[in-house]
């Protein structure tokens, strides 16, 4: 849809709009989240129970693990909470890449609610509320154990930012292992909570290639990083992200870009 301004009439003046360019980009990721929500996300994805008879090696594994608390505790306190800023290493600021960003912050909400869901379905007790001995240098988190939901979040950031450009695949699954790694160094999560993290964040990722809305938001962080591929537009229909916009929609008064909004095509 073109930008052109509806004609005046002096008689009705258009009503103001907030400036795209205003937008905090975590508050606009909220948009993004209740657009996911309206998809059927919960019959297309599953998650494994744990393994009960693999307990003992994964407590065997995760106290080997714990000699790492030292050298790891940096990076453990720093990822304590959000792991964005972890991401800026890789990404520079919001002001460097702001389309690519909006993204980030949007799929790590959807991570998270995902991890969630699947976190109360399961209720896999935390390391150490099973070994008492394994609690580290963080609070216990106040919810159930798997799927990790820093691993969900960080491996679904990862796999979007592998889609927007492939040369940042290596770096960001990288540093997402590393984000999962020193979850279960601080015995905070299992190394099967982690691997199942990652699987139901690819699960994720090929959910939201199906999503036109998506793809449309996913054009503009493309545009900020050197188009390589050479995806014929007649396969635009089938393949994620596949063409990239040429000129940003103008936004609705909800906020979003038309064509980008919620409803039939939204995330």
């Amino acid at each position: 849809m073109p930008d052109t301004p509806p004609p005046s009439n002096p008689a009705n003046p258009p009503a103001p709009l907030f400036p795209p360019g205003s937008w905090d980009p975590a508050a606009k990721a909220y948009a993004f989240l209740a657009d996911f929500t309206l998809i059927n996300w919960q019959g297309h994805l599953a998650v494994q129970t744990p393994n009960i008879h693999t307990l003992g090696a994964e407590i065997a594994d995760l106290v080997s693990k714990s000699a790492s608390r030292d050298a790891a505790a940096a990076d453990i306190a720093a990822q304590a909470g959000s792991t964005l800023p972890a991401w800026s290493s890789l990404l520079g600021t919001p002001t460097d890449k702001p389309e690519t960003w909006q993204l980030v912050y949007a799929v790590e909400l959807i991570g998270r609610m995902v991890s969630m869901h699947y976190k109360r379905v399961i209720r896999r007790p935390r390391p150490q509320q099973i070994s008492p001995d394994l609690a580290g240098p963080l609070p216990m988190p106040q919810s159930p154990s798997y799927p990790g939901g820093h691993a969900t979040e960080a491996f679904l950031i990862a796999e979007c930012l592998s889609v927007i450009s492939p040369s940042l695949h290596d770096d960001a699954m990288a540093l997402a292992a590393s984000i999962a790694a020193n979850r279960e160094i601080a015995g905070l999560n299992f190394a099967s909570d982690t691997t199942a993290a990652r699987q139901l964040a690819s699960d994720v990722i090929k959910l939201l290639q199906n999503s036109t809305g998506f793809c449309t938001v996913l054009g503009y962080a493309k545009s900020e990083y050197p188009q390589t591929s050479t995806t014929p537009a007649s396969e635009a229909s089938t393949l994620f992200g596949s063409i990239v916009p040429t000129h940003r929609p103008a936004e609705t008064p909800g906020g979003l870009r038309q064509g980008d909004e919620g409803g039939g095509g939204g995330w």
